[in-house]
């Protein structure tokens, strides 16, 4: 009623628009009158047509959350009903409401929210809702979100089980029916979701960083006059660290976690007790009978275990260590995951251990030093990746 419009068609044949305010004619304002010419057109526009629509903003746990159209007097308890209720398997915690007011700054409320059924819900301070208002639905997802488990190997009854909040390693190895008579706990492997996770964020730092610098190692070996260093051999410590470098992306991370697993009324309350996680998996294999040697040896395999025998006893079965061995390199790792420096071991090796023996690089050029310390460096963040369990 504030504003209609005349279309006029003049002399001249252009079309003029003239506004009205009926409002002001209705109640008797002579001077608000138009005289009307023949061909004259009247539009009266509805709200909707010149006023944009005004819209509210629902989030969380909700089943439609989205962007309404706000219509008069709409409050939170009818924004709730049309974004289509509460979610069912969700705990609801009430909500917070960012809320418009006129002419001041806006404020955030918190709203209690009680349901009564699926579609019925008590809202206190149910307050009339204004545009640009959002209205967010908290809830705990911890309470309800399913958090699964694996178990594996030498228990009663291995499988997939659910985990409740703060339930312990003990707890879910009592739930599948304790350790069989052939468990080896010594060599359980304890998986982790959220370790594989920031080990392949680790290992794609690495490998980024170890690019850039052989790039960085090429150019500046290549710019040394009259060192004796070559191009071709430079190219080939280039190549091998490359090669490397893809061996150690190509590996498959576990995200294993060293635990000393103890049966059950040994393990409650000890520090290994661990809190579990989504994802977590654990493996108890059966007790091994054998201990494994690689890398510089004659004949790298398995060789039977014998109770109290050390390091040099498995590898003379193996054929003993070629001429490029790096004896003072040897170090072992155990069933658990742990690794020991050969310095540093007892004199017997334990059942299911790995030995390994590094090799030695001899290059008096620098290229040749740089691949020594390279391929040192890289072995053993290598190991720490899980290589030596893809190679067994």
């Amino acid at each position: 009623m504030a504003r209609a419009e005349i279309a006029r068609v003049t002399k001249d044949r252009t079309r003029r628009i003239i506004p009205v305010d009926l409002k002001a004619i209705t109640l008797g304002a002579e001077d608000s009158d138009v005289p009307l010419d023949e061909w004259d057109i009247l539009l009266v526009y509805s709200r909707s047509e010149v006023e944009p629509p005004s819209f509210v903003e629902i989030d969380g746990a909700i089943n439609r959350p989205g962007r309404y159209e706000l219509t008069p007097r709409m409050k939170i308890s009818d924004l709730i009903f049309r974004a289509g209720g509460l979610k069912q398997d969700k705990v609801i915690r009430g909500a917070e409401l960012f809320h418009i007011m006129p002419g001041e700054q806006p404020v955030i409320r918190e709203i209690g929210l009680r349901e009564l059924s699926d579609i019925n819900i008590v809202v206190d301070k149910d307050i009339i809702l204004r545009s640009g208002d959002s209205l967010f639905v908290k809830s705990e997802p911890r309470l309800t979100e399913r958090r699964i488990v694996t178990i594996k190997g030498e228990v009663r009854y291995p499988g997939t089980y659910s985990i409740m909040e703060g339930e312990r390693l003990s707890s879910i190895i009592g739930r599948a029916g304790g350790f069989t008579q052939n468990a080896f706990l010594d060599g359980a492997l304890f998986m982790r979701k959220s370790i594989r996770e920031a080990q392949e964020k680790m290992r794609e730092r690495f490998i980024e960083r170890e690019n850039r610098s052989l790039v960085e190692e090429q150019q500046a070996l290549l710019l040394r006059r009259g060192t004796g260093i070559s191009p071709q051999s430079v190219s080939e410590s280039v190549k091998m660290r490359r090669e490397m470098l893809g061996y150690i992306a190509s590996v498959k991370i576990e995200g294993r976690m060293v635990i000393n697993l103890k049966p059950l009324s040994k393990l409650k309350g000890t520090k290994y007790d661990i809190l579990m996680e989504d994802g977590d998996t654990l493996k108890i294999p059966q007790t091994p009978f054998t201990v494994t040697v690689m890398g510089s040896v004659n004949n790298p395999t398995s060789v039977p275990f014998e109770r109290g025998k050390g390091i040099e006893y498995y590898i003379r079965r193996t054929g003993g260590l070629t001429k490029h061995a790096d004896r003072p390199g040897i170090y072992v790792i155990k069933a658990n995951g742990e690794a020991v420096n050969k310095f540093m071991m007892s004199k017997a090796v334990e059942e299911g251990s790995t030995i390994v023996v590094p090799q030695e690089f001899k290059y008096w050029t620098p290229p040749g030093q740089l691949l020594r310390d390279t391929v040192e460096i890289l072995s053993r963040i290598a190991v720490g990746v899980g290589i030596i369990a893809a190679l067994n």
